[in-house]
């Protein structure tokens, strides 16, 4: 694998009409993985560490799900499984927990 290769990837995504942040999200999960790889000696080094990355706003401008899809997303979650339900709850708190502390 080649930086040339992880560009085109980039470029891509970018022609399929993918956002920024989905680009950027791709790109962060493989410098992670080829990292790893240079830590662990697989690699002499990253072909991801030079690509440009597209900006991107720290803040998302995406609400989350309201008060219905909430609803929906676990009771879809627990006809599914015990395990998926649990998870669900989970996260769910998580958004809740997350959406007081900006709220103060």
């Amino acid at each position: 694998m080649r930086r040339s290769h992880i560009e085109a990837y980039t470029r891509q995504l970018e022609q399929a009409g993918r956002r920024r942040a989905t680009v950027a999200r791709r790109l962060a999960t493989l410098t992670g993985f080829y990292r790893y790889a240079v830590q662990e000696g697989a690699l002499p080094h990253s072909p991801v560490a030079h690509v440009r990355r597209p900006s991107v706003a720290r803040d998302s401008q995406t609400l989350g799900l309201d008060r219905e899809e909430a609803v929906r997303f676990l009771a879809a979650a627990q006809a599914a499984s015990t395990r998926d339900h649990a998870l669900a709850c989970l996260l769910t708190l998580k958004r809740v927990a997350r959406i007081r502390s900006v709220r103060g």
